[in-house]
């Protein structure tokens, strides 16, 4: 482990959650111009950004998450504290009511060690099983809205779980009841992104109202595994944290399963623009961290592999690192 700061000094490094309630797994980058960034995985792929009071006379000192990607998250202000012990851990806590600050070891609550690059990959890079089951993709195709409960089970079969509306005598006539039908799952068991991606069909008194995929209705037909669709890091991202870590995020494939992940990353020549290959790997979650060489281009795609055969590849997506 590399050497942790003291309490009065800034949090300026990267960090590695353990210890925590949360089952997340976070990856905190502190920037010394008092900027932060979060990559956190376990509840789907979101990340945040924001600012942190660098002044060691403030103690707790206050930190501000200003963007985050998180749906159910949009719109709010999440305000917490953090400090560094006299043992070299980073505590932090966040509530979204500033004036019910949480004391730490909540559920809102996180602990974190200074970590060294290797220590973070192999956090990030536990090999996970993988559990799938899958509605035939012919029929799920067929879903469609304003279907009644007898045409999806004509359909689809009987669910493996659904939830269930009020009974009819607890009912308010003027309330639209929704519930839900769960036709599948694909879950990746990973001590670092332990990810649940469901296949729903939604109700709203007894007509579907909308219809839920990992694979956004593009499902394979003859179980060769499709492209894969690319979420982070976007087409031109700019990076100024350090290490240079690379957090490459995808949409799972649909198509049989198993189903593991080719990855390849490539960074351009400053004075003749060419590119040179400088990463190629394989995962086995939709979900990889690599490190870029230095302050220049690069870019990343992904294609999918299983036992009928590979996919096309992603397009490359580019990025660029100044850490100066």
């Amino acid at each position: 482990m590399c050497c942790a700061p003291s309490a009065e000094e800034p949090p300026i490094g990267t960090w590695l959650s353990f210890g925590s309630k949360s089952p997340i797994s976070s990856v905190f980058v502190f920037q010394s111009d008092g900027t932060f960034i979060l990559g956190a995985a376990g509840l789907g792929p979101w990340s945040m950004t924001g600012r942190y009071v660098i002044d060691g006379k403030e103690n707790p000192r206050h930190i501000d998450f200003t963007k985050i990607s998180d749906p159910e998250l949009k719109g709010k202000t999440l305000q917490g504290i953090y400090n560094i012990d006299a043992t070299g851990l980073l505590r932090i806590e966040w509530s979204d009511n500033p004036s019910n600050r949480v004391s730490a070891f909540t559920d809102n609550a996180m602990v974190l060690r200074k970590s060294t690059a290797e220590e973070i990959a192999r956090a990030l890079c536990t090999p996970p099983a993988t559990t799938s089951i899958q509605p035939e993709a012919h029929k799920w195709a067929f879903v469609r809205p304003g279907m009644s409960e007898a045409d999806v089970s004509k359909l689809l079969g009987v669910p493996i779980e659904k939830s269930q509306p009020p009974e009819k005598e607890q009912r308010d006539p003027t309330t639209k009841y929704g519930y839900w039908w769960r036709y599948g799952k694909i879950y990746f068991l990973s001590t670092s992104m332990p990810c649940d991606y469901e296949f729903l069909v939604n109700f709203t008194d007894g007509k579907v109202d909308n219809i839920y995929d990992p694979f956004d209705h593009h499902m394979s037909l003859d179980g060769l595994p499709t492209v894969p669709k690319q979420i982070v890091p976007a087409e031109g991202t700019l990076f100024s944290h350090y290490p240079r870590f690379v957090d490459a995020r995808w949409m799972p494939s649909s198509g049989d399963y198993p189903i593991t992940y080719e990855v390849e990353a490539e960074d351009q020549f400053a004075i003749s623009g060419k590119w040179n290959q400088e990463f190629k790997s394989t995962s086995e979650i939709p979900y990889l961290v690599f490190t870029h060489i230095g302050d220049n281009s690069g870019r990343w795609r992904v294609r999918a592999k299983n036992a009928r055969g590979a996919s096309e590849w992603s397009e490359w997506r580019g990025f660029s690192f100044s850490t100066k």
